[in-house]
């Protein structure tokens, strides 16, 4: 539809009113996650809304053409709360709109940036959008007044305070949830980067996508901006991104390489369904990630195996413990001047006992628990020590000097 002309069957519609019948609860919204709503409730509250999600006001010709885009994978009733918040939210604002669902298909890494890529390609091939909304399946918006149209001169950044961050924003440059840009921006940036598998890093990089690109963020009053998120746990196939510290560094260098100008995927289906359009993609897996194994395959239980955390709680057997604490250490190396000459027997100064050592003066003997000095100084056995005096005669085992 032009946006001078008329809409579809009603002729001579004027501009969207200020006020009209369905904007009369503009404000703060309560947002409930207590049931998950059918998608056969959500279409029978929804009469308007015709396949492919798409929707335009009846009675005047909308305020702006804006395509939602979502990113998905296994988030079902996120999805759903999702659909059930936002179509009268959109029809409230008198908006022309179309919600598209990014579904990555298989089990690879998750990759949201890629996603909306894809997600904006395809829909701009059904029609000239003004505005495109990237937003996260968990997040509702919780007031009227934020307005789902673009700023035409910066792009925008429109989830500004969530509850998950106690409503405020969590730093300045801060582009994650929720952000809206026009097609020319999207394009201005080179899109969003692909290179981003697993949580993490890809809304700052498109934050200095922003700021290299000329433009700056702009943002709804902290206000009005508030979202409320669905909780979950950890997604499995969107754990943290470990590099991407590494790729932040090199987004100033690698923008305009990585990209719309760089984007790969197969569509593998595109549905019109009665709430949302559905395209399953393949984006191809993170090459930095080693193939994966078949489930029960000897290779991913070997896999599984060799990345178990090592069990460090595991206690030693008495026995082995005794051993081990029992066990004479082995003698200490000899020097060939304590060995005397090569023989076994000690040379002069140095005598070994079996659980003990003595030093030994020139004449001195060895016994087998313990020994005695035979000459004028000072002995200790290896279970008692007995001072000797000069001419004194040892008392061992009934022995006398020679």
């Amino acid at each position: 539809m032009s946006r001078s002309g008329p809409a579809d069957g009603v002729p001579n519609v004027p501009n969207v009113p200020t006020v009209g019948p369905l904007m009369v609860s503009l404000g703060p919204l309560t947002v409930s996650f207590a049931r998950v709503p059918t998608l056969e409730q959500i279409q029978a509250k929804n009469p308007g809304v015709g396949l492919g999600g798409r929707y335009r006001p009846p009675l005047c010709e909308a305020r702006s053409r804006t395509a939602v885009i979502v990113p998905h994978r296994n988030r079902e009733s996120h999805l759903g709360h999702l659909l059930y918040h936002l179509h009268p939210f959109l029809q409230r604002q008198q908006l022309h709109y179309g919600i598209y669902v990014v579904h990555q298909a298989g089990n690879s890494t998750f990759n949201r940036a890629k996603l909306l890529n894809v997600g904006v390609k395809e829909a701009l091939k059904d029609e000239d959008w003004d505005c495109l909304f990237l937003h996260d399946v968990d997040l509702i918006p919780e007031n009227d007044h934020n307005l789902y149209t673009c700023d035409p001169w910066n792009p925008k950044h429109a989830s500004v305070a969530m509850n998950k961050f106690g409503y405020s924003l969590p730093y300045p440059q801060y582009f994650g949830g929720v952000s809206a840009l026009t097609p020319d921006q999207y394009m201005k940036i080179n899109g969003f980067p692909n290179e981003y598998w697993g949580w993490g890093g890809e809304d700052d990089d498109i934050a200095t996508r922003v700021r290299l690109a000329g433009m700056k963020i702009s943002r709804p009053p902290v206000s009005i901006g508030h979202y409320k998120m669905v909780k979950h746990k950890s997604d499995k196939g969107n754990e943290e991104n470990p590099h991407r510290f590494d790729l932040l560094v090199r987004t100033q260098r690698s923008w305009t390489q990585d990209g719309m100008n760089s984007l790969t995927y197969v569509l593998l289906a595109k549905e019109l369904r009665p709430l949302y359009t559905n395209l399953t993609v393949d984006i191809g897996r993170d090459p930095r990630a080693a193939p994966r194994a078949a489930p029960g395959s000897p290779r991913r239980l070997r896999d599984e195996m060799l990345h178990k955390p090592p069990r460090g709680d595991l206690p030693v057997p008495l026995s082995l413990s005794l051993s081990l604490s029992l066990s004479p250490p082995p003698p200490p190396p000899r020097s060939p001047a304590a060995a005397g000459n090569g023989s076994d027997t000690p040379g002069l100064g140095t005598a070994t006992g079996t659980l003990g050592t003595e030093p030994r003066a020139v004449g001195t003997a060895t016994g087998a628990l313990g020994t005695e000095p035979r000459a004028v100084g000072t002995a200790t056995g290896a279970l008692g020590t007995e001072p000797r005096a000069g001419g004194t005669q040892p008392k061992a085992l009934g022995t006398e000097p020679q």
